[in-house]
């Protein structure tokens, strides 16, 4: 059976980031967390799903951005699934990774994995003054920042206008990334 995890956001009195898993037939996979989706609540008022991976040993990683609307702050997020549904506990001790980069608010584009391992996570941050940064974060497997990636795990690229960076492995692992300039 296929497994295809779509990220959407549903809307009720908050936004959930939420995980469903389909058959190839398009059925809800009931055996993805006994009812085929899985809704993460991080108790803020925004929370959206952006990207998804899946590691070789089938964890699921879904990235993307949360805060609270009111207080204009927004954060990167992981989240780490077992191949069931479930929250990988191993991952952050419960599957959630919260990191407040900058001290501006966090949109995230994309997620990749490393042959190594090693989580890629990119996006840009928004600041009061109008200018932006483009983000690309690099954690451990256990959700550790990765101190062998440029600047504690964070490598902020500067520029007049940017509004993003969308990354993908080369052949020979090397990273590319490819900025959004306006």
């Amino acid at each position: 059976m296929i497994k295809y995890i779509y990220e959407i956001k549903i809307t009720l009195a908050f936004t959930l980031i939420s995980s469903f898993a389909f058959s190839q037939y398009g059925n809800l996979d009931e055996s993805f967390n006994d009812n085929g989706y899985t809704i993460a609540d991080l108790s803020l008022s925004d929370q959206y799903g952006t990207s998804v991976a899946i590691q070789p040993d089938g964890k699921i990683l879904v990235a993307g951005d949360a805060g609270n609307w009111t207080e204009e702050t927004y954060d990167l997020v992981l989240l780490r699934y077992n191949e069931d549904g479930s929250a990988d506990a191993s991952f952050n001790e419960d599957g959630i990774l919260i990191a407040d980069i900058t001290d501006g608010n966090e949109i995230v584009q994309h997620v990749l994995i490393q042959p190594d391992g090693k989580i890629v996570v990119s996006g840009y941050a928004m600041f009061d003054d109008g200018s932006f940064v483009n983000i690309l974060t690099c954690f451990t497997s256990d959700g550790a920042y990765d101190n062998t990636f440029d600047s504690g795990g964070i490598l902020l690229i500067s520029g007049a206008n940017t509004t993003g960076i969308h990354i993908a492995l080369q052949g020979d692992g090397k990273l590319l990334a490819v900025e959004r300039y306006a």
